[in-house]
């Protein structure tokens, strides 16, 4: 079971991109914390990253990809000494064309970047996002583990170029190839750079469990069952499990069941007795119980608000009291 796929795939994962100045040296801007992951491409140039909480700067060069998965408050200049000024008062109440034809800063070397942020939906209890670092950057010149980064860049920018119908959605669909490749290249550094569950999947027995309760969550896992399928004994799998996870074995199975849930549960004919059989639940009223305790609130109920259109308010990862980014704002403004 390849584990990083299944939880992407609950992810649910959609890219919008969002209008940005021209900007010429010295420019500097200035944003505060969003409620979506924000990105930064640079397609031509240097930009340098400076994220509130985070001790260094980040030098940004061309085909370099960044992404604030928590949507942290930051700034973004061609320098670190450049002259910055707030994206929300520069961009409010201007459309997307207008916002493309500013000028920001000097008369010195353009930066070509694009920005946008990732949405993600129906992830209440998912494990993915809460444990991903501040910031993820995957450089250009970083050798093999950017070689997929830099296909996708030249594609990006020949789409871009090309204005042909149809290219916005590809190139969307490009960023969401990138988020992924970032949140892998995560995994794979080595570096200690990812928390708890992401280094798990590095780890050939713990990943090899977490395969088996997403392969089979209806299936009754037990930590004695599942340390012998990995082969280990079942005091140092638990203990191994639970401090790579963050939680033992059993609580793990709980949340993935649910949030496997979720998913089902936008199916308005499937009855509630079959999603619940379907993870590992014997009775609607036992999986309401978790549900409901686990979600906030019963599975009836979140099945009515998401086939409304709503989005259940379930996102453990925002921060409490964030804003949509200015960029954001000066889209929607223009709808």
């Amino acid at each position: 079971m390849d584990v990083l796929s299944d939880l992407l795939l609950h992810l649910n994962l959609a890219c919008e991109l969002l209008p940005l100045p021209r900007c010429f040296a010295p420019w500097g801007l200035e944003q505060g914390p969003s409620p979506e992951a924000v990105f930064y491409l640079i397609l031509g140039g240097v930009a340098c990253l400076s994220v509130r909480g985070q001790p260094q700067p980040i030098e940004l060069h061309t085909g370099d990809f960044v992404l604030l998965p928590h949507g942290d408050a930051h700034s973004l200049s061609d320098a670190p000494e450049s002259p910055r000024q707030s994206a929300e008062a520069l961009l409010a109440d201007r459309t997307p064309e207008a916002v493309a034809e500013m000028r920001l800063g000097g008369d010195g070397r353009e930066t070509l970047l694009i920005t946008g942020r990732y949405r993600f939906s129906r992830h209440g209890v998912h494990p993915l996002l809460s444990q991903l670092p501040p910031v993820l950057h995957v450089s250009c010149g970083e050798g093999w583990r950017a070689m997929p980064l830099e296909h996708g860049v030249q594609l990006l920018s020949a789409e871009l170029a090309s204005a042909r119908p149809g290219s916005r959605e590809i190139v969307e669909r490009l960023l969401e190839v990138l988020f992924l490749q970032a949140v892998r290249g995560t995994i794979e550094d080595g570096r200690g750079a990812c928390a708890g569950w992401l280094r798990a999947l590095g780890d050939e027995r713990i990943a090899r469990a977490l395969g088996c309760i997403h392969g089979e969550p209806a299936r009754a896992w037990s930590t004695a069952s599942l340390a012998e399928h990995v082969g280990m004994s079942r005091t140092a799998f638990a203990a191994q499990f639970t401090a790579m996870v963050g939680e033992p074995p059993p609580n793990y199975l709980t949340r993935w069941r649910i949030q496997a849930s979720l998913q089902m549960l936008r199916a308005p004919r499937r009855p509630l007795g079959e999603v619940a059989r379907a993870v590992g639940y014997p009775s609607t009223a036992a999986f309401t119980r978790i549900f409901k305790r686990m979600v906030g609130m019963p599975p009836a109920q979140y099945r009515r608000v998401a086939l409304q259109g709503q989005e259940p308010q379930l996102n453990a990862h925002r921060r409490p009291g964030s804003q949509p980014p200015a960029f954001a704002t000066a889209r929607s403004r223009s709808a």
